[in-house]
C-alpha cells in the first residue's frame, strides 16, 4: 500500500509570551519578601531562577542540561526494555530464515487491533526516573522554585529572573535590592533634677522619631534636648534606608530639696532648714565652700543666697539677708576709777570687723582715732570691746562734750554724734 506524501508543510507561529512580574523592591537585611509572576498561559510551566539569564540562554542551559541527564534516562528504558524482551526470547540460541514467496499470502489486515484484551499497564513496572536527576538539573540552572510566588530572603542585592516556558519561552527579571541592617546607639540612661534637662543621643540612622515627644524641643532629631517633669522613658526609631531599629533609655526625674527656712540664730549665725531632695544636704553661702550642717557662721551682713546640694547632686537656692546689728555710743562716761563707766564704749562695734572711730574736740580737732580690719594699715582687725579712757597723748582730758565720726565698711555707713565726759 502506498502512501501519498504531501510537499506543503503546515508552520503555525505562536504569539510571543507576556506575563507580569513583581516591580523591583528594596528590603533591609534579615527581611523576606515575596515575588509573584501572574498573567501566563495556564498550560504554561514556571520557574524562578536566582540570576540574571534570557530566555534563550534558559533554554540551551535547558537543553544542556537534559543532555547532561540521558544516559540515566537510557538507562532506565533500557531495563524496562530488556526485562520484557526476557519473557519472549528463549534462552537458547535459535535462527531460522525465512522466506516469503508471496506477498499475497500475508495480506495485510485493514481491520483495526483489538486491544480490548489486552492487559493494562501496571504503572509500578514503568521505569522511574530518579529524583536526584531533576535535582541535578534543578541545581544546574539555579531553579529555585517552580510556584508562581515565592519567598525569598537574599542576603545581599540579587537579581532573580521569573521564566515562564510553553510552546515559547519568556524571562522577566525582579531585583531585590538589600539594605544594611541598621547598628545604632543610644545615650545610657540618666538621671536629671527637676526642672534640668539632658540631652538625648541616637546615632546609626537618616532619620529619627523620638517618643513620646513630650518634654522634646525636637522629636524628629537624632540629639533631642529632654526637659520631662516626670521620670520618662524615650523610644526611638532609627531610620535607614528600608531598615528601622527601635530602642529606647530612660530619663529619671528626682526631686529638688526645699528649703523651708533660713533664721538668724545669733549675731552672723544663721541656721537652714530643708526638706525632700536627698539627704543628707550640703550648704554653701553664695555657692561656696559647701559644708555638711545647716548651721553657718561668721556670716557678713547683708544679702547672700544660700545654696543647698543633695545626694543626687540636686541644687537648689534661696535668697536671705543678714540684717546690719545696730551700734549704740555711751552718751557719757565718767573716767574716775570707780570701776563705773570709766570707759567710753560703742556696744557692738566688735561686731564688725572693719571700722574706723574717730573723736574729736568741740573745735574739730582729732584727739583719738582707731582703725580695724582692712582701715588698719596690717590689716588688722580689733576682736576686743571698743572702750576710750578720755586721755590724749596721756593725759587727761577736761569734763566737756566731744564729738564722734563712726566709719562701717560692712554696712557703708558712717555715725556721727556727740557724748560727755565727766570727771
Amino acid at each position: 500500500v502506498c502512501t501519498r506524501v504531501s510537499n506543503e508543510v503546515m508552520v503555525r507561529v505562536e504569539p510571543p509570551l507576556n506575563f507580569d512580574v513583581s516591580s523591583n523592591v528594596t528590603i533591609c537585611a534579615g527581611a523576606t519578601t515575596t515575588l509573584t509572576m501572574s498573567n501566563y498561559p495556564e498550560e504554561a510551566v514556571t520557574f524562578w531562577i536566582e540570576g540574571d539569564i534570557n530566555a534563550d540562554d534558559f533554554m540551551n542551559a535547558f537543553k544542556d542540561a537534559l543532555v547532561g541527564e540521558t544516559t540515566n534516562l537510557l538507562e532506565a528504558l533500557m531495563n524496562m526494555m530488556f526485562s520484557t524482551l526476557d519473557d519472549i526470547v528463549p534462552d537458547d540460541e535459535y535462527t531460522e530464515d525465512l522466506a516469503v514467496e508471496d506477498e499475497s499470502e500475508y495480506p495485510i489486515s485493514d481491520e483495526e487491533d483489538d486491544l480490548t484484551n489486552e492487559e493494562p499497564i501496571n504503572e509500578d513496572e514503568l521505569p522511574l526516573i530518579d529524583e536526584s536527576v531533576l535535582e541535578g538539573i534543578f541545581t544546574s540552572l539555579g531553579i529555585i522554585g517552580m510556584e508562581p510566588t515565592i519567598d525569598v530572603t537574599p542576603t545581599t542585592t540579587t537579581t532573580y529572573t521569573a521564566v515562564v516556558m510553553g510552546v515559547c519561552t519568556a524571562t522577566r527579571q525582579v531585583t531585590v535590592t538589600v539594605d544594611g541592617a541598621v547598628t545604632p546607639t543610644v545615650s545610657a540612661p540618666t538621671t536629671i533634677c527637676m526642672g534640668d534637662n539632658t540631652q538625648l543621643v541616637a546615632t546609626g540612622g537618616t532619620t529619627y522619631r523620638w517618643t513620646p515627644a513630650t518634654g522634646l524641643n525636637n522629636p524628629n532629631i537624632s540629639n533631642p534636648i529632654a526637659s520631662p517633669s516626670v521620670t520618662t522613658v524615650y523610644s526611638v526609631e532609627i531610620t535607614r534606608g528600608t531598615c528601622s531599629y527601635v530602642t529606647e533609655t530612660t530619663v529619671t526625674v528626682v526631686p529638688l530639696p526645699v528649703i523651708t527656712n533660713i533664721e538668724e540664730t545669733n549675731v552672723r549665725e544663721v541656721t537652714a532648714y530643708v526638706e525632700n531632695g536627698l539627704p543628707p544636704y550640703s550648704y554653701s553661702i553664695n555657692n561656696r565652700d559647701f559644708i555638711t550642717h545647716n548651721v553657718l557662721h561668721d556670716v557678713s551682713i547683708g544679702g547672700h543666697i544660700l545654696y543647698v546640694v543633695d545626694m543626687n547632686n540636686c541644687k537648689t537656692s534661696r535668697p536671705f539677708e543678714v540684717t546690719p546689728i545696730p551700734i549704740f555710743p555711751a552718751k557719757f562716761f565718767t573716767p574716775n576709777d570707780d570701776g563705773v563707766n570709766d570707759y567710753w564704749t560703742i556696744e557692738n562695734l566688735n561686731v564688725y570687723p572693719s571700722y574706723i572711730v574717730q573723736i574729736f574736740d568741740r573745735f574739730g580737732k582729732l584727739i583719738y582715732e582707731l582703725r580695724s580690719g582692712q582701715f588698719h594699715a596690717d590689716g588688722e582687725v580689733n576682736y576686743h570691746p571698743f572702750q576710750w579712757d578720755g586721755n590724749y597723748l596721756g593725759h587727761p582730758l577736761p569734763s566737756t562734750d566731744y564729738w564722734y565720726l563712726i566709719t562701717l565698711e560692712e554696712v557703708r555707713k558712717q555715725y556721727t554724734g556727740h557724748f560727755t565726759l565727766k570727771r
